[in-house]
């Protein structure tokens, strides 16, 4: 995903900056529960 489309074109506002890593977060922890599912199995 190219990195303007998350809000990088210009200098994020600090609220922009948390909010693109609380999402990149919400996306790894959902990538690694989705592994841990798979592994179980």
């Amino acid at each position: 995903m190219p990195l303007d489309r998350l809000g990088y074109r210009d200098i994020p506002s600090n609220d922009q900056k948390i909010f693109v890593t609380f999402n990149l977060l919400k996306v790894k922890i959902t990538y690694t529960q989705t592994l841990l599912k798979y592994n179980d199995n």
